[in-house]
């Protein structure tokens, strides 16, 4: 039932995978299998984090890790294979979910420290995946904070982990977060370099996020047209299996897109839909992205307080975040306001 949650997840089965972990969860409990449990009930917490239901999320990851404290001073009959080693796995696995759950609600440090965890442990159980997902989420913290050589080390060594295991989908996913740092035209070969891998991997929904990048290079490097039509049928298949997340980032993607040709209609229209798919309460990219498009569209219509206003949500919700997106959207705002807002944006500016 793990490997059917598993594959539902790479499949991107939104509802499969729920009632797969659910059965999971409630099979365990009913045998007595403490650990896989824990780890269907950490699986279930990453689904909801990815669906918008934080509180959810935060409570399944707590109820994964008091479950491994508890079978940590228990007998070793546990009904399934005892030993440190199935520990270490659940423990580690334990530990990556939670380091998602914590860096979708912008808790960096937590998400960092619980990364860390489950680097440590996995690499000292031979827990090799979740080694190399580890490694993928701490290369992704180094290109966010500009720190291109440490970046490229760990995201070297973590393809380099999934070749030697022919974990294509590991691979691409590897090769897709290269692209953060890579100028426009190299990240555009990586990343059909990293389709491909995860379409031969079957892994559709590694696919889909990999095209998502793909549209946005698209657009940079100057295929407009192609980059609008992609989106749109991205959007489509997308929202077929119900992938919240991607339709929302999708669609602010395509809103920051439409404010660089002034096409202020089509900036609401995109940030409405990302707001019907849960933006606002979704991932902090996600809550970001949508106070700066607020912050725009207020200056846009001349309205100094609603941009004021949305300046104080931007400010509550963004904390230390920074996106290179975020940046431009205001940039283009602070260009076009009023001297007390354009003063306003650039006190805000991180």
């Amino acid at each position: 039932m793990l490997d059917a949650g598993l594959w539902s997840w790479r499949r991107a089965d939104t509802g499969p995978r729920r009632a797969r972990f659910e059965t999971l969860v409630m099979w365990s409990q009913e045998m007595g299998f403490t650990y896989f449990e824990a780890r269907g009930r950490a699986e279930l917490a990453y689904l909801d984090i990815e669906t918008g239901e934080v509180a959810r999320a935060n409570e399944g990851i707590a109820e994964a890790r008091l479950l491994l404290d508890e079978v940590a001073d228990a007998p070793p009959e546990q009904g399934a294979p005892p030993g440190v080693e199935l520990a270490a796995w659940a423990a580690s696995w334990v530990a990556l979910r939670h380091s998602q759950v914590a860096r979708h609600q912008n808790r960096a440090e937590e998400g960092e420290r619980m990364t860390e965890e489950a680097l440590r442990i996995a690499r000292a159980a031979g827990v090799v995946e979740v080694e190399t997902l580890a490694l993928l989420q701490l290369g992704l913290d180094r290109c966010r904070r500009g720190e291109e050589a440490a970046a490229r080390e760990v995201l070297s060594k973590a393809a380099e982990l999934c070749r030697e295991a022919r974990d294509g989908a590991g691979e691409a996913h590897a090769l897709r977060t290269l692209t953060h740092i890579e100028d426009p035209k190299r990240a555009l070969v990586l990343i059909e370099r990293s389709i491909e891998l995860a379409r031969g991997a079957g892994a559709l929904r590694v696919e889909l996020i990999g095209k998502q990048v793909w549209v946005d290079l698209l657009w940079r490097t100057g295929e407009r047209e192609a980059a609008r039509r992609e989106a749109r049928l991205l959007v489509e298949e997308a929202a077929r299996r119900s992938l919240r997340q991607t339709v929302s980032l999708l669609e602010l993607q395509r809103a920051a897109w439409a404010s660089t040709e002034d096409d202020w209609p089509e900036v609401r229209a995109h940030r409405d839909q990302a707001v019907q798919w849960g933006a606002p309460a979704g991932s902090i990219v996600e809550r970001v992205a949508v106070c700066a498009l607020d912050v725009l569209l207020a200056v846009v219509a001349g309205d100094d307080a609603a941009a004021m206003a949305a300046m104080d949500a931007l400010d509550r919700t963004r904390g230390t975040f920074d996106d290179a997106v975020v940046r431009d959207l205001l940039a283009k705002a602070r260009a076009l306001a009023s001297p007390a807002v354009g003063a306003r944006i650039r006190g805000e500016k991180r």
